[in-house]
């Protein structure tokens, strides 16, 4: 099976990254006042590494997707995310005020609660008082443009699904993978598309 493969060639790259000749971002990161994302590992460009990732998918069937949102949108590069035992993933966030950006994360493994799903709050993507409010208390606190820390979360949805599915979203609205309990990973690719704002 694709995602199982596909698991095993990412572990093998976690654990070796020196033997793949590749720099993983192994995330520990600091914004405002607290660390997020201690020992996400996320493995940029693995499509250069391993082209079984970028093959993995029809990527010009996503592309015709989402050009009939807007069809300035290109695959910019593809990630890999290796996550076990995450307790402080980023709050929920947008990924850039100066591009349009859109994702698909193909599972590779199955994800419940306890395996730290990606969450959406739906309707975010697009400018609202609530996002102004965002912008105004990370102007005064400290917090990065893209943090949203003023949120409804009980309007999120979270995206459990088996191995093999494919989620499309927008990364411009308030969005976050959610704690995972301990000894669970979490393992997918993400494309990465990009157009104008």
């Amino acid at each position: 099976e694709t995602c199982q493969e596909l698991s095993r060639r990412l572990v093998a790259i976690v654990h070796n990254p020196k033997q793949f000749g590749v720099d993983i971002d192994v995330r520990d990161l600091y914004s405002g006042k607290e660390a997020y994302d201690t020992g996400f590992n996320d493995v940029n460009k693995i499509h250069l590494i391993d082209p079984m990732f970028l093959e993995a998918v029809d990527v010009e069937r996503i592309k015709g997707i989402l050009n009939e949102i807007d069809s300035s949108l290109y695959l910019r590069h593809v990630n890999a995310y290796y996550t076990h035992s995450l307790k402080n993933p980023r709050s929920f966030h947008v990924d850039s005020p100066h591009v349009k950006a859109y994702k698909a994360f193909l599972y590779l493994t199955d994800v419940d609660e306890e395996h730290g799903p990606y969450s959406y709050i739906p309707k975010t993507n697009r400018f609202s008082f609530l996002r102004y409010l965002n912008l105004v208390y990370n102007l005064f606190t400290g917090y990065t443009l893209t943090d949203m820390r003023i949120h409804q979360e009980k309007k999120s949805i979270k995206f459990m699904a088996p191995k093999g599915t494919l989620i499309i979203t927008s990364q411009d609205g308030f969005h976050r993978g959610q704690p995972q309990k301990k000894d669970y990973t979490r393992m997918l690719v993400v494309y990465n598309f990009i157009g104008k704002k």
